[in-house]
């Protein structure tokens, strides 16, 4: 969640700088809590690096394939080609609907579980033919395409503009893990014996997870300042208060 709410701050401070919004100085997270919470994010992902890579567990298995060249197969499926094609398919009615929140936050989570998925050693070493190569890619992008559809606003079910800030933190920072992890390694974690262009495992996938960090990161930055411009362009109604009527004596 650090790396998020830094990119928050980043998002004020450069509109501030540019003289865009109304120019008011939100009261953001103090530097403390971002440090503090930065130190539990790179804590839980050793914790993760360490156990998909630990030895005698059983999670080691043959292969030679790059880490890399899978990592941009998966960044390709998941977040570039859905995210050209929710732009480039026409939008629905931008009203929000019932049922929006609940279809948005179930492509949050079913989007970076999916890709969690497939990096797990046991799931990654059954992917040994074509068909799971298959159900790997159809799975990644299907996932991908409703998520992005959510995010932009461009599906049958539109949630508002905060719903959708929400939930592409929440994805981006469950996908930030998994990369972070991955630069975190310091053993093979799917027991592969060669890398891209001649590199070491390790090195193969630690620039995997460098290679996910920056897209997810380059995708989060626009969208949060064009979500965050929507809510100001359309704040959420006032809740009013029903008082009862006064008792007449």
């Amino acid at each position: 969640m650090a790396c998020c709410l830094l990119v928050a701050m980043m998002i004020a401070r450069l509109r501030r700088a540019l003289g865009l919004g109304d120019g008011a100085r939100s009261r953001g997270p103090s530097l403390g809590l971002l440090l503090g919470v930065a130190v539990v994010e790179l804590g839980t992902a050793w914790a993760i690096a360490r156990g998909l890579t630990a030895p005698g567990t059983g999670h080691q298995h043959g292969g030679s394939g790059s880490h890399l060249v899978l990592m941009t197969q998966l960044v390709a499926l998941g977040v570039l080609v859905p995210l050209v094609l929710a732009l480039l398919l026409p939008a629905s009615d931008p009203q929000p609907r019932p049922g929006a929140r609940r279809q948005l936050f179930a492509a949050a989570v079913a989007a970076p579980t999916v890709m969690w998925l497939w990096h797990l050693p046991d799931v990654h070493g059954a992917v040994e033919e074509a068909t799971g190569e298959i159900v790997r890619a159809i799975s990644v992008l299907v996932t991908g395409y409703v998520f992005w559809r959510c995010v932009l606003g461009t599906g049958h079910r539109v949630a508002p503009p905060a719903a959708r800030q929400i939930a592409l933190v929440l994805a981006g920072q469950a996908n930030a893990l998994l990369g972070l992890a991955l630069l975190l390694t310091t053993d093979p974690m799917h027991g592969g014996t060669d890398g891209f262009g001649g590199l070491s495992v390790v090195a193969d996938q630690r620039l995997a997870g460098l290679l996910m960090l920056v897209v997810d990161l380059g995708v989060m930055i626009p969208l949060l300042a064009r979500l965050d411009a929507a809510r100001r362009a359309n704040p959420a109604p006032p809740v009013q208060l029903r008082m009862p009527p006064a008792v007449q004596p």
